[in-house]
């Protein structure tokens, strides 16, 4: 976090194929069965014709003179947050059911607010803070959705207070050093019907990572929320399911020459 860079850019025809974690099993009548753990993501890069200076990074990365960890901002994602936190319970790989920090209780309700994507997803999640106010949030700052300077990113989500309770949508930055730094509060809600709610935040040059929550004041009662979103915008555009930002680990990278002083190179990233 926080020494973000651009790669070069690629040859065209990535591939950046999902992976099923799982099998499928036949049954004796001859019916099947999926086992579907997770998905894992690997992305095949290629760079025609560089100058070293432009492989620079990568090559210091494969060589681990920078130990990492890495992340990856996937462009052909526009959601930034993982399929498990931006679907709200509906994604569950590795027991992740719903955002990770939540103060009170909070489970999962078959509920979606329709009309926002191809096909309703099946959850949503009912939470209930504390009567003197509580957050429900992303994740922990160490696991956050990285931030590049220059980029606005605006966090949106949908809520219902199904007793009227009050709820706004909060963007916390961090520095690289895990220390709380820029905090911008965006728009709250009441309403029992499915709303938005938004928040945008122009990073500084010290803010690393983002962390993005909703919280409520004091009060009672149960709010519904689904279909979180981060995105490089400074408006709120259409929900997609999210995967934008992965940690990603370099499995391999092969140089050529073709002429001097240019290199052809190759750089396979797998996410962890």
């Amino acid at each position: 976090m926080g020494g973000m860079v651009a790669l070069p850019v690629p040859r065209s025809g990535i591939d950046r194929s999902p992976e099923r974690i799982g099998g499928v099993h036949t049954s004796r009548n001859g019916s099947k069965t999926v086992d579907h753990f997770g998905m894992k993501r690997s992305w095949s890069l290629a760079f025609d014709w560089r100058y070293q200076h432009e492989l620079e990074a990568i090559r210091l990365m494969h060589y681990g003179a920078i130990t990492g960890p890495y992340r990856l901002i996937d462009p052909m994602v526009r959601n930034r947050l993982s399929a498990e936190v931006s679907s709200t319970g509906s994604v569950r790989y590795d027991g992740v059911t719903i955002p990770q920090i939540a103060e009170g209780t909070a489970g999962v309700a078959q509920d979606w607010p329709p009309g926002i994507s191809a096909m309703p997803l099946s959850s949503s999640i009912e939470w209930a803070p504390p009567d003197a106010g509580g957050v429900l949030a992303s994740s922990a700052a160490s696991a956050g959705v990285p931030l590049v300077l220059g980029d606005t990113v605006t966090f949106s989500a949908y809520v219902r207070c199904l007793t009227g309770r009050q709820v706004q949508a909060v963007i916390q930055a961090y520095t690289a050093a895990g220390v709380s730094a820029t905090s911008v509060t965006g728009s709250s809600s009441t309403s029992a019907g499915w709303q938005r709610v938004t928040a945008t935040l122009t990073p500084s040059s010290s803010d690393a990572v983002a962390v993005v929550s909703l919280t409520s004041p004091s009060g009672t009662g149960v709010i519904r929320t689904a279909a979180w979103q981060v995105e490089a915008a400074s408006v709120a555009t259409p929900w997609m399911l999210g995967g934008g930002c992965p940690e990603v680990v370099l499995d391999q990278m092969s140089e050529l020459s073709p002429y001097f002083p240019m290199s052809d190179a190759g750089l396979t990233l797998l996410e962890v």
